[in-house]
């Protein structure tokens, strides 16, 4: 399991501005070395037991020998093969400063670039992080000011999935899942507008 955090430089933009850090949000995924386990001849169920998530994942892609991608997926995504590796991405938080200016695709698409190397699949759970994966007035709750958000979870789920899936992300079956072919070209990043500069306040500089 790989947690990231990504942080912004900050310039100030007089001489007695100074530069300095600010925390934008955190990134888990895990690599799933499904070639290695072959290669050690290690049951599939006991790589994929390694936690709760991964569990419910190979539950929900694989056929019960763990051979065969369930059909749905196999007829989306028919050059993803079950014996390599795959890339799950578990946990997205973007704190409020660094929302709205397409961040989020530019973490997950340079995770993507820098990780998915020798992948079959990469995977997300589009589950919205107001919606039951975070204790209300937590700790991360109240960092990413989770309470703004008041939509349903059926919408905000949706909005989720229209969001990555412009890097190619997209559902496949009856599961919760949307699935990306790394073998698949992603967009140019410069087509995705990615941010170059984000400006931020004062106070939110550490």
């Amino acid at each position: 399991n790989i947690q990231t955090e990504f942080i912004g430089e900050c310039i100030g933009l007089g001489e007695d501005e100074p530069a300095g850090q600010i925390e934008l949000g955190t990134l888990d995924f895990t690599l799933i070395r499904v070639g290695v386990a072959l290669e050690d001849r290690i049951p599939f169920i006991e790589l994929f037991d390694e936690t709760q998530d991964t569990y419910d994942l190979a539950e929900a892609i694989f056929e019960g020998s763990y051979e065969d991608y369930v059909p749905e997926i196999a007829r989306q995504f028919p050059e993803a093969n079950t014996y390599g590796d795959l890339m799950f991405f578990t946990h997205i938080g973007l704190r409020p400063v660094a929302r709205g200016v397409r961040l989020g695709l530019a973490v997950v698409y340079k995770a993507i670039q820098d990780w998915a190397s020798g992948c079959s699949l990469v995977v997300m759970n589009p589950y919205p992080l107001q919606n039951g994966q975070l204790e209300p007035d937590g700790g991360e709750w109240a960092e990413l000011d989770l309470k703004q958000f008041t939509d349903s979870f059926g919408d905000a789920r949706q909005r989720l999935i229209a969001y990555y899936s412009q890097l190619g992300f997209k559902p496949a079956g009856d599961n919760p899942y949307i699935f990306f072919d790394p073998c698949i070209q992603q967009p140019r990043a410069s087509r995705l507008r990615f941010p170059e500069t984000i400006f931020v306040d004062r106070q939110h500089l550490s």
